[in-house]
């Protein structure tokens, strides 16, 4: 047992305990030397003697070079087990481990080729994945092992992680549980000392005690500090860091060590990966002298450091980097010109140790780091391949070259979603002296990397003038992509009419004659209903493109769904999923999601619009897009309105106000108002609901947005006409309507129809209601708010027996859509007809979770639990989960009900 930790030891012995029962995770967190690693040697012997599959893997000082070193030695022992996973993810991940070559164009296809190497292991008996000193990890491991610790509750998979304080990294938003570790009391200081045998006078004990501040591995390494009679400091608590006095102790020890044993300790300290035989070798090159394993047993006698096999050990990791920072510039580029000499067989660690040996500009190293850079991409490390290119930059010789490097590094940092390495990396690009071209793409870098595109004029402008530069130099490339970013801002949050207008002629003067999908996709952006008619001409071409450009594809959908064209943009933003999903790029895949949904809503195809939202907010989260993952609950927010659940929609709404208000995206805030107003509706409190929807249409207030108005026309006509207000929002309806010639806008022509017709006076009502229900026919919630409505007019004409038609058509559909407000308010304008109403029966497919309604439905339609687990980014123990929970939901026993199931949604439409 630990002395002092008995209750964090329990704790880790619960984990491992239960593990055949459901995976968990743990962040053990302190100080170096407070116990983490003696906490998981208990974790590794509890799972050993209970027979589970223990992996290990763990970082060092200094940090590793090669991309996904750490998890090749994690999953190296259960590699065989490759074979068993599909193909793309089978390819993906030897890429990644060193094994193949291939093109892996997102780090998270590696990271769920992992989660589903390590399922198939654990089928055989439970799986414990160790991880020590993880904040020394290369990046591209890191991120993998987040993204498994997200998933593996419902697996038989542990992942215990050791991360020593002062150091961030993804697990700390990863929502995992944590473990803290604290320093010993006095009591258990001496318990300790005691139990290790340390021969000590009361006085050096109590100095021991004092200067190690409940530190268990300064409580093992002062004394032998006292005991040698080497140099003490005074004991002044906190005179200098604890993890320094560890460190100056490690270094005296092996300063006195022999020349030949310090020069192979600090070869070893320079290289993780290197075997035995390589150390050796390099440490013969470095002393010019044969070296053999011998030279380490002055160190092993120390207790500093032994072979393990063919892999040398350091006793803790503090020793490895006491002696590296101990060596000094000179001493430490040695070893690296030493490792450099004798890693001919290994191209990669070879580049690297060249680069660490250089001391000053070398184009020849340079250029070999570059080369370096592309590997590690195409296995995708991004994160590695972007420091390869940034040390690259810093031995160019020539400035320009220097600047393309660091611009090169700055697009795979983007890739990753890593805003402050990008910013870090482009600033030094500016200082290497970027020529204008450069420069150009450093802005667009730079807004590439903003998470946030909040309503800034300036910022548009800026971009417009810097596209328009492109331009002139011939760069219509760059320029495209300027003009995009500058019309996507404008969109999000709004800008000056005169820099719009800007904006819109430099889009319309260049590429749309030719499709390219940024260039119709900011012509949408910046006039979505002026110039909806220009960006429509083009879409279905680019739905084409979309088959091999996916980036296309999503922004194909984005221009749809901005001119009002729902059901396309809904084609499109499905059309590209499996082909994000097939790649792995979640960054790309919850945009489609999350604006999908909305779309989707607007179709009426609710269960879709719950799932995608629902996905995309927690991918949006999991790749950290704040922006996005604030639309995609908007999207859960407005359907929670739509089916009466007040609470959800406001709590919904604020969470999403959190990004949108301070960043002033309009976009946003529109859909938070448009959530409100429905749910407003719904819940009786009309004037409340107008009040939130006309601030949609209102050009001086911050919710205003062209877009969103074509979401929202016929809920700010229900609002008018409940609380007899018509007068109010004629005006507004009179000028869309008069834009209404200019574009075949789904949106904008089907709210006019139905608005014109819940509004219009007695003696031309009933035309504009044929006319609306015919042309609504296959939007059926909006259709059926127009019988809705149109039933009441009847009974108010004293027509009711010609009434209850509608008003009985519309009541079905509003219960199958789950929408409970309409449903009542049918059913009681109904029984106001005299007609027979019983009550409403809850469909059970409403019970179902988004994730389990989406879960469903590609069970229906024959993919297995590994396929659907493999398109939805979850463990397929996950996936069964579901299932098993959802079957008594629908009242079903088998998989082969479930289309049947799920058919029964009252709209015409099969899930």
């Amino acid at each position: 047992s630990l002395v002092g930790y008995e209750p964090e030891t329990a704790r880790v012995e619960r984990l491992v305990n239960r593990l055949a029962e459901h995976g968990d995770a743990l962040v053990i967190r302190g100080e170096p030397g407070i116990g983490k690693t003696s906490l998981l040697e208990v974790a590794r012997h509890r799972a050993l003697a209970r027979g589970l599959t223990v992996l290990n893997t763990a970082g060092v000082e200094p940090e590793a070079a090669l991309g996904f070193s750490g998890l090749h030695q994690l999953l190296w022992p259960v590699v065989s087990g490759l074979p068993d996973l599909a193909s793309e993810h089978r390819e993906a991940l030897s890429a990644a481990l060193g094994l193949a070559a291939w093109s892996v164009t997102d780090p998270f296809m590696i990271a769920m080729a992992a989660l589903n190497l390590l399922v198939r292991t654990a089928e055989r008996r439970p799986v414990l994945l160790v991880v020590e000193d993880a904040q020394w990890l290369d990046q591209s491991t890191l991120e993998v092992l987040a993204f498994i610790a997200r998933r593996i509750q419902t697996e038989p998979i542990g992942l215990l992680v050791a991360w020593r304080d002062g150091f961030s990294g993804p697990f700390d938003d990863a929502g995992l549980p944590s473990l803290r570790l604290p320093g010993l009391p006095p009591v258990s200081s001496e318990l300790l000392l005691d139990r290790l045998g340390v021969q000590l006078t009361p006085e050096q004990k109590s100095w021991v005690v004092r200067m190690a501040s409940g530190n268990p591995l300064a409580l093992v390494e002062l004394p032998h500090v006292v005991r040698t009679g080497l140099p003490v400091e005074a004991p002044v608590a906190g005179a200098v860091p604890l993890t320094l006095r560890l460190e100056r102790a490690f270094a005296d020890q092996e300063a006195k060590l022999p020349d030949a044993t310090r020069v192979l300790l600090l070869v070893a300290a320079a290289d993780d990966e290197a075997t035995a035989g390589e150390l050796l070798a390099a440490t013969s090159k470095a002393t010019n002298s044969p070296i053999g394993r011998d030279a380490l047993e002055p160190a092993s006698a120390a207790n500093l450091a032994r072979f393990d096999g063919n892999q040398l050990r350091f006793r803790h990791p503090l020793v490895r980097s006491a002696i590296y920072q101990a060596a000094g510039g000179a001493r430490r580029k040695a070893a690296h010109a030493a490792l450099s000499a004798v890693l001919t067989s290994e191209p990669d660690r070879q580049t690297w140790h060249r680069a660490q040996a250089s001391t000053g500009p070398e184009e020849q190293v340079a250029s070999e780091l570059e080369e370096l850079a592309a590997r590690l991409a195409r296995r995708g490390a991004l994160t590695m391949a972007a420091r390869a290119l940034e040390r690259a930059a810093t031995l160019s010789v020539d400035g320009r070259a220097r600047c393309a490097r660091l611009l090169g590094a700055s697009d795979l940092a983007i890739e990753m979603g890593q805003a402050e390495m990008v910013e870090k990396l482009v600033a030094a690009a500016e200082l290497a002296g970027a020529n204008p071209s450069q420069r150009a793409r450093v802005v667009w870098l730079r807004e590439r990397a903003t998470e946030t595109l909040s309503n800034d004029s300036k910022q548009v402008l800026s971009l417009a003038t810097t596209a328009a530069a492109c331009r002139e130099d011939g760069n219509e490339e760059l320029a495209s992509d300027l003009l995009l970013c500058a019309a996507s801002r404008y969109w999000w949050g709004g800008a000056d009419d005169a820099v719009r207008d800007r904006v819109l002629a430099l889009a319309e003067s260049g590429r749309l004659s030719a499709g390219d999908p940024r260039t119709v996709a900011a012509v949408a952006f910046c006039a979505p209903i002026h110039r909806g008619a220009v960006a429509e001409a083009h879409l279905t071409e680019l739905g084409a493109l979309s088959a091999h450009d996916l980036e296309a594809g999503c922004w194909a959908g984005l221009a749809a769904h901005a001119v009002g064209a729902f059901e396309l943009a809904a084609s499109l933003f499905g059309a590209v999923q499996s082909g994000l999903r097939a790649q792995g790029r979640l960054r790309l895949l919850c945009h489609a999601l999350a604006i999908g949904s909305w779309d989707q809503v607007e179709r009426g195809e609710w269960a879709t619009a719950a799932a995608w939202a629902e996905e995309g907010a927690r991918l949006a989260q999991e790749t950290k897009q704040p922006m996005w993952s604030a639309a995609a609950e908007l999207g859960l927010a407005l359907l929670a309105g739509l089916r009466g659940d007040t609470s959800q929609t406001e709590q919904l709404v604020r969470r999403a106000e959190q990004v949108s208000v301070p960043g002033r995206l309009t976009a946003l805030n529109s859909m938070g108002c448009l959530a409100r107003g429905v749910s407003a509706l719904g819940d009786g409190r009309q004037a409340e609901a107008l009040s939130h929807l006309r601030r949609m249409f209102d050009p001086a207030d911050p919710a205003f947005h062209q877009s969103s108005q074509l979401m929202g026309i016929g809920f700010l006509a229900d609002a008018a006409l409940q609380t007899g207000r018509q007068d109010q929002v004629r005006t507004t309806l009179a000028d869309l309507n008069a834009l209404a010639t200019a574009t075949s806008s789904p949106g904008l022509q089907l709210g006019m129809l139905y608005s014109q017709a819940i509004l219009a006076d007695d003696d031309e009502a009933e035309p504009l209601y044929q006319k609306a229900l015919t042309a609504l026919v296959d939007w059926p919630f909006m259709r059926a708010r127009a019988q809705l409505s149109y039933g009441v007019w009847l009974r108010r004409q004293r027509r009711i027996a010609e009434s209850r038609a509608p008003l009985r058509a519309a009541r079905h559909t509003f219960a199958a859509f789950g929408a409970h407000p309409w449903t009542d308010r049918a059913r009681r304008e109904l029984a106001a007809s005299g007609d027979q109403v019983g009550p409403t029966v809850p469909r059970a497919i409403d019970q179902l979770t988004a994730q389990e309604m989406q879960i469903a439905v590609l069970a229906a339609r024959g993919l297995s639990n590994r396929e659907i687990a493999q398109e939805l980014y979850l463990s397929p123990r996950t996936v069964s989960t579901h299932l098993y929970r959802l079957f008594p939901k629908l009242t079903i026993t088998s998989r082969s009900q479930l289309a049947d199931a799920l058919s029964t949604n009252g709209n015409g439409r099969t899930y």
